[in-house]
């Protein structure tokens, strides 16, 4: 039988309606405010503008906590890259400043990773007993090639980088007490790269001044972010910034002790819940929209457990110039050119509207949505982890299914505003790889390749500069090279990017004659494909880097330009009109939360131990 509905209840002798309130209020707080660890605000951003930005997150934490969620698991794959990235520097490198580099990971990582190799060894001693000769052997076959044919592979320098690797920093590769190398022989005068620094660099805790030659210059930016990416990428000509972990700690507005209290007021509620349900207990509609960003929140609380947070000041690290090392002319031009073009992230929402664009570190500050750099040109992984996580998320709302509530229609929005949240955030980022789907259309590449080549001829004759008339005969050359090497054949020698092979004044060129602007307005007629003109237009916008990103990395190259693709804005109405739908129906659950208040089952407000324990 059915529990009998009462209104509001003042708890004296048991749990009232307000101490359900404040016990919910107090921990959706925690889940929002506190557990916010933004990136290091840039020089010229005020306090005004600092606060407004934390209070923006906040509604962002709100609304999408699965969002936040997934960026905190991402910025940890994103420290653990960076670990990864100057473990492979240091263990390849045979430079006595690297040597005095060392990667250590947190104890109950190494813990972790040394189990398979704990269980190896405990496997073999077993084996030979409990297994026939043959299968032994094979056994034996299985095991890493360093125990088997290390030896007769010394000599070679593949084996000695590995040698060199297995030997360093690595967590997955223990030594015979299960540690790891890299925290072995820790000598005073190394400088100890933990996961702390890798958080404290990719959000902006370090920052140069982007000069390469000694001289400061005028309209350049004072300071730049070097995230840690960047920085283990490039450490083979750039010292690594000397500083502890502990002055990052000190530098860090909130210890391990602060996020404790903060998980521990969140715990109070899951484990109060829990207790209730095991005694056979009701809950209320608020507890269970609460439990939702009570899972989110420990979740992320234990993802940003190493990240410092309200760090508001950055290390100077100085320009360039001064952290370059070795004055080899050579090796500073091949740095800066390296160093000016490499992407260390991606940003989350310029990924959710697939815009390719702004992902370039030069920055005043790292955003606070940066994530892992997407290469492959496809869906980035960060969409798939969205969807998976919301869906997550939005499936806590299901407990509260049966659940008693006021009035029948009340319960049908439950379970319609239920449904509608699990399903439109996979839905809403489905537009995502629709909107990067590709097709051939009108020219073919070879056709276009050979239309450009005619195009680059028609212009060098007609330039009156001899070096630009050189600079497009060199270009010219270039595709009409591609244009014979490419017939019935698909290497990557074909598969050039057109940003690669014309540059930007030989573009603007280009459309100039196309368009008949200019100096080209009495040129003389040139045969070209129908529609060679704005196909030529959209391969340039997107050697801008403006497009959908999959356009910009994989398919503006000479062997399948031009194909066609949905319009941007495709996926970006398509994206928002599943967000404004999914806030909305989170919105109309909080308002059914808290209508339902005000006739709950009357064994909702008995108290059970747990209600006992201490909380904020």
């Amino acid at each position: 039988m059915a529990s009998p509905l009462v209104g509001w209840q003042n708890g004296d002798t048991s749990r009232g309606t307000f101490s359900i309130i404040t016990t919910c209020a107090t921990t959706i707080f925690a889940c929002t405010w506190t557990i916010q660890h933004l990136n290091v605000p840039a020089a010229h951003d005020g306090e005004l503008r600092r606060h407004v930005r934390v209070c923006k997150w906040m509604v962002i934490t709100i609304l999408l906590p699965e969002l936040i969620l997934a960026h905190a698991i991402l910025e940890f794959a994103m420290a653990l890259g960076c670990m990864r990235e100057m473990e492979k520097k240091v263990a390849v490198s045979l430079d006595e400043r690297e040597s005095k580099i060392q990667v250590k990971y947190p104890s109950w990582m190494t813990r972790l990773w040394s189990f398979p190799a704990i269980w190896r060894r405990a496997r073999a001693r077993l084996l030979p007993r409990l297994r026939p000769d043959g299968l032994r052997d094979v056994e034996e076959q299985r095991r890493p090639r360093s125990t088997t044919s290390q030896t007769s592979e010394q000599g070679s320098p593949a084996s000695q980088i590995s040698e060199q690797r297995e030997g360093s920093m690595s967590p997955r590769q223990t030594s015979e007490q299960g540690r790891p190398s890299s925290m072995a022989g820790e000598t005073p005068d190394k400088l100890t790269w933990t996961l702390t620094h890798a958080y404290f660099a990719n959000m902006g805790g370090f920052v140069y001044n982007p000069d390469w030659d000694g001289v400061r210059h005028q309209f350049k930016p004072a300071a730049r972010p070097m995230t840690g990416i960047r920085l283990a990428a490039h450490l083979d000509f750039l010292r690594c910034p000397r500083i502890t972990e502990a002055e990052i700690k000190d530098k860090s507005k909130t210890d391990g002790l602060g996020k404790v209290f903060s998980v521990f007021q969140i715990s109070h509620l899951m484990l109060s819940l829990i207790v209730r349900r095991a005694q056979g207990l009701p809950i209320s509609q608020l507890e269970v929209l609460t439990l939702a960003f009570a899972v989110c929140g420990v979740a992320t609380y234990a993802a940003y457990w190493y990240k410092p947070k309200d760090i508001i000041v950055p290390v100077q690290l100085g320009s360039l110039n001064e952290l370059v090392v070795g004055p080899d002319r050579d090796l500073r031009n091949r740095a800066k050119d390296d160093f000016e073009t490499f992407r260390s992230f991606d940003s989350f929402w310029r990924v959710l509207v697939n815009d390719p664009g702004g992902t370039k570190d030069g920055l005043h500050r790292v955003p606070n949505d940066n994530i892992p750099a997407n290469s492959d040109g496809f869906t980035h992984g960060a969409t798939l982890l969205l969807a998976f996580v919301s869906a997550l998320f939005s499936s806590l709302h299901a407990i509260a299914w049966s659940f008693d509530f006021p009035t029948a229609a009340e319960a049908t929005i439950w379970h319609v505003c239920t449904i509608l949240t699990i399903l439109l955030p996979p839905l809403g980022l489905l537009g995502i790889p629709l909107s990067q789907a590709t097709w051939r259309r009108g020219n073919d590449a070879r056709d276009f390749l050979d239309a450009s080549e005619r195009v680059l001829r028609e212009l060098a004759w007609l330039l009156e500069n001899h070096w630009q008339k050189k600079e497009v005969e060199m270009a010219r050359r270039k595709l009409e090279g591609l244009y014979h090497s490419s017939l019935g054949l698909d290497t990557p020698s074909t598969r050039q990017l057109y940003r690669d092979l014309l540059p930007a004044e030989i573009r603007k060129q280009m459309l100039d004659f196309v368009d008949k602007k200019g100096p080209f307005q009495n040129r003389a007629e040139l045969e070209l494909p129908r529609n060679y003109a704005p196909h030529l237009r959209q391969l340039f916008l997107l050697a801008d880097g403006q497009g959908p990103k999959k356009m910009v990395e994989q398919v503006a190259r000479t062997n399948v330009f031009p194909r066609g693709s949905l319009p941007t804005a495709f996926n970006s109405w398509f994206l928002y009109i599943a967000m404004g739908s999914y806030c909305v129906a989170r919105l109309v659950l909080v308002a059914v939360a808290i209508s339902s208040l005000r006739a709950m089952p009357q064994a909702v407000y008995n108290a059970t131990w747990a209600e006992y324990i201490p909380a904020m």
